[in-house]
C-alpha cells in the first residue's frame, strides 16, 4: 500500500496530543479507513484511506516518519511487523499482538449541527480557565444554556452563542487549540464524552470534567457589576504592541501566555517575559489612576476589536462587548 508521506505526517501531528505514556495509550490504531489515538482524556479520529488494520507505537512511529524525506512510502504487513519502504530504505516496526479494543463506536453517533459561533465562544473564554490541575474542574470551559464560561477564581469570562445546552457540560480548555484553528461543525454528548467534528472533518472526543462550578447566580452576581471608572486604550497601537509581546511568548502554551499591563499617569507599560527573552513597550492610556493586571495577549486583542474601554470597579477590571463579558481581579503579577 503506497502512502504520501506528508499527508500521513500531517494527520499524525493532529493525533499526537491523544497519545499517552503507557503501552496502551502510546499507540496509533489504523482501523476502517481511519487512524485513532486515545489516552483516556482525549480520543481522536482522522479519516485516512488505507486497507490494512494494525497498531504501532505512536511516538517512535512519528519520530521515524519525521526523518523520512521520500515523498511516498510503501506500507506492508507481515506476521509480526509493519514494513515501511522507500526507494532507498526498508524499516520495520513490531505489531502489537494482544489488541485491546478501543471504543470507536463513540464516533458512530449522530452529530448535531453546532451553533456557528460555538467555537468562537469556547475560544474566547478558555483563556480565563484555571491552569492549576489540582482544581481540575476549573481547567475547563462550562457550557450551560447559551453561554460558555471560563474561570480560575481570579478572572471569569462569559460569552454567549446562538444555541442551548440544556445539560451543564464542562469540557477541557486544552481542546481550544483545535477549536481555534479548525472550528466546530457538529457535536454530540455520548456518555462521559463530548464528541465534536471540526470543519476539516477531524473528529475529537474529550472526557467531561467533574466538579462544582460556580452557579449561574454566583456568575450573574459578578457579571452585574456597575463600573466606577474607565481606561481607554488606543486600539491600533495596543494591538500592535500585543502582537510584538506575543513574539516573546512563542515558547509558552497559548492558554498560559500572559502580558503584564501597568497603567499610570496616562501611559500603559506592556511587558512580556519568557525563556525567549523580554519585551517592554509603552503606549498611551486615558486613565488618571494607577492599576496593574495580567492578561492573555490574544484575548486582549480580541476584546479591543470590540471595545476600546475597560471598566474598573472594586479592584476588578471589566471588559464588555455585545456577546462577551470578562471580569479580572486587579493586582500584581511577576
Amino acid at each position: 500500500m503506497k502512502i504520501e508521506t506528508n499527508e500521513l505526517k500531517a494527520n499524525l501531528k493532529l493525533l499526537k496530543d491523544a497519545l499517552g505514556k503507557d503501552d496502551y495509550t502510546n499507540k496509533f490504531y489504523f482501523r476502517d479507513n481511519a487512524i485513532y489515538a486515545i489516552n483516556g482524556k482525549l480520543f481522536t479520529k482522522i479519516a485516512f484511506e488505507h486497507n490494512q488494520e494494525f497498531t504501532v507505537d505512536g511516538k517512535s512511529f512519528t519520530a521515524f516518519l519525521n526523518k523520512i524525506k521520500a515523498k511516498e512510502i510503501e506500507l506492508e504487513l507481515t506476521e509480526n511487523n509493519v514494513l515501511i519502504k522507500t526507494s532507498k530504505s526498508r524499516s520495520e516496526f513490531p505489531l502489537y499482538k494482544e489488541e485491546q479494543s478501543i471504543p470507536t463506536e463513540i464516533f458512530d453517533n449522530q452529530l448535531a449541527i453546532a451553533p456557528i459561533d460555538l467555537g468562537e465562544a469556547i475560544t474566547t473564554v478558555a483563556y480565563a480557565s484555571s491552569k492549576n490541575k489540582a482544581r481540575v474542574h476549573l481547567c475547563g470551559v462550562m457550557l450551560r444554556g447559551n453561554e460558555a464560561t471560563g474561570t480560575d477564581g481570579r478572572q471569569i469570562s462569559v460569552s454567549s452563542f446562538d444555541g442551548n445546552f440544556e445539560e451543564q457540560l464542562i469540557i477541557p480548555s486544552s481542546i481550544v487549540k483545535y477549536v481555534k484553528d479548525l472550528g466546530i461543525a457538529s457535536y454530540a454528548i455520548v456518555g462521559d464524552w463530548f464528541v465534536f467534528e471540526t470543519t476539516t472533518g477531524v473528529q475529537f472526543a474529550c472526557s467531561r470534567l467533574e466538579g462544582q462550578y460556580p452557579t449561574k447566580e454566583q456568575i450573574d452576581g459578578i457579571m452585574d457589576l456597575e463600573i466606577d471608572d474607565e481606561i481607554k486604550f488606543p486600539v491600533k497601537a495596543t494591538v500592535e504592541a500585543l502582537e510584538t509581546c506575543s513574539v516573546f511568548l512563542d515558547s509558552v502554551d497559548d492558554l498560559n501566555k500572559l502580558v503584564k499591563v501597568e497603567v499610570k499617569d496616562g501611559k500603559a507599560m506592556l511587558t512580556a517575559k519568557s525563556v525567549s527573552g523580554q519585551h517592554k513597550e509603552k503606549i498611551k492610556a486615558e486613565f488618571d489612576g494607577e492599576v496593574m493586571f495580567g492578561i492573555n495577549p490574544d484575548f486582549f486583542s480580541n476584546i479591543l476589536k470590540k471595545t476600546d474601554s475597560v471598566g474598573i470597579k472594586d479592584g476588578r477590571m471589566i471588559f464588555e462587548s455585545d456577546d462577551n463579558k470578562c471580569v479580572i481581579a486587579l493586582g500584581t503579577i511577576e
